[in-house]
């Protein structure tokens, strides 16, 4: 249930370019995972190669708790996926 108490969330993730991600479940937070395309001529910051965004989301307040990218200007980061890890 999200903030204002109706049964739903919704993510907006941009559709220019989307590969195929995933989403995950961990200690209250809800995970999605995406393959971003490099960045255009000009656009700041600059991402030479495809990279991997992912997104953390508090279920308690449906806030971003957390946002990163995973990229290196030399190497393609694609096909993203997250996993728990059991302790």
């Amino acid at each position: 249930m999200d903030a204002s108490g109706n049964g739903r969330v919704v993510v907006r993730i941009p559709l220019t370019n989307l590969q195929p991600g995933s989403v995950g479940w961990q200690d209250g937070s809800l995970w999605f995972s995406w393959t971003a395309p490099r960045s255009a001529a000009g656009e700041n910051p600059n991402y030479p190669q495809p990279y991997t965004r992912v997104v953390r989301i508090n279920t308690s307040t449906w806030k971003t708790a957390s946002e990163l990218q995973v990229w290196n200007p030399g190497y393609v980061f694609t096909y993203s996926a997250v996993a728990e890890l059991e302790q």
